[in-house]
């Protein structure tokens, strides 16, 4: 066949391939991978295939440019099995109805959706597109700052948008919004009873900036004012002249005389800081010992049931775990045995090494007992070749 017939049958097979491939991408959309993809639990057949006829009926109330419609037969099956195919979709239904900001986390999430190394080519070109579509995308959205004067808004008053309250750190700071009419509402708090200060509506555009001033004056919040200045307080009584034909000068208390309050022992000032320090390292090394002697006693025990069933050094599997116990025992005692010996030799050498308390003041008499008992004088070293101690009376 020549000529125009021959051009005919050659657009009716080109037809026919075009609208296989299409048949092949709509039926691909919820298909390629595998039940567990993305971390999911395992997805029935049945469930599976309702996805796939919703994917394909979102699609296509998509392209019917009925966006409300495919957007919920898009997130239900997304909500059935995330693929990339059904988040690029219902991300371009988010953007198709004007909320941006979904839309441009809805992209977000198609590009870091981890793909299978048996994913179809649809999959992969889904994520492609997503990263080019949100690039232009975020360009589009608004921003709104909300900016306050006359000092830092009351922790008892809260700002919201469309009653999503905002946080403390975006006051004074862009936040992203929905092209169209939003509500700022400015509310206080005081118990369970909430007070309206302020509630404004406004409207932006896309790309468009808009700031929202708020003056705590107008919100009949306190201002900071000026710190006041201490002026002349009221004068001071004058002291008490004696009277010069009165009685006698005045009698000293004896210190001495019975009845009267004797003065506090201030010999000492306690355990020094040293000390203390010292009697904290002996506890802690004492409490390693006693554990590097536990284990090994466990140890201990587990070499001898160990004895009795390995031969020439070649255990059962059945033993296995009480030989790896005894191996985790054993270097567990030796290590704290070790570190706890040295610790405890530590604290004894700062104990013994901790200045005296001070001595009592000299107008105070030192008690007999006290003064007839030797002060024993000692001396600790710390070396390579170990702790070593003289003392004498």
């Amino acid at each position: 066949m020549t000529g125009p017939g021959r051009t005919r049958g050659w657009r009716r097979v080109l037809a026919r391939a075009a609208l296989a491939g299409a048949a092949f991408a709509a039926g691909a959309l919820v298909t390629g991978l595998p039940a567990r993809a993305l971390g999911q639990q395992p997805v029935s057949t049945e469930d599976r295939t309702a996805a796939r006829e919703l994917g394909n009926q979102g699609v296509a109330a998509y392209q019917a440019q009925d966006y409300v419609t495919a957007l919920d037969k898009l997130s239900r099956a997304h909500a059935i099995v995330k693929l990339t195919t059904t988040g690029l979709w219902r991300a371009r239904c988010l953007d198709k109805l004007l909320r941006l900001v979904d839309a441009a986390e809805q992209y977000l999430e198609v590009t870091r959706m981890p793909l299978d190394p048996t994913a179809l080519e649809q999959h992969r070109q889904a994520v492609v597109d997503a990263q080019k579509e949100r690039e232009a995308l975020l360009p589009r959205i608004p921003q709104v700052k909300v900016s306050v004067s006359g000092g830092a808004l009351p922790a008892d008053v809260s700002v919201s948008i469309d009653d999503k309250q905002l946080s403390a750190a975006l006051i004074g700071a862009d936040r992203p919004v929905d092209p169209g009419k939003h509500r700022l509402r400015v509310e206080r708090r005081a118990g369970t009873a909430t007070t309206t200060l302020k509630e404004q509506i406004f409207e932006v555009a896309e790309r468009q900036r808009l700031e929202l001033p708020l003056a705590l004056a107008d919100l009949g919040a306190p201002t900071p004012g000026p710190l006041p200045v201490p002026g002349p307080g009221p004068a001071p009584a004058p002291l008490p002249v004696p009277d010069p034909h009165g009685p006698g000068p005045l009698a000293v208390p004896d210190p001495h005389a019975p009845g009267d309050t004797p003065a506090p022992d201030t010999e000492g000032g306690g355990p020094s800081a040293q000390a203390i320090g010292g009697w904290v390292l002996v506890g802690l090394g004492g409490a390693g010992v006693l554990a590097g002697t536990a284990m090994g006693a466990v140890a201990v025990e587990r070499k001898g049931a160990l004895d009795g069933g390995c031969t020439d050094g070649a255990c059962p599997p059945d033993l296995h775990a009480s030989v790896d116990l005894f191996y985790a025992m054993r270097t567990g005692s030796t290590i704290a045995l070790a570190a706890g010996g040295a610790v405890l030799l530590g604290g004894i050498a700062v104990i013994l090494t901790a200045p005296a308390p001070p001595p009592a003041p000299a107008d105070q008499p030192t008690p007999a007992h006290k003064a007839l008992a030797p002060t024993p004088r000692w001396r600790a070293s710390l070396g390579l070749g170990g702790l070593s101690i003289t003392g004498e009376l």
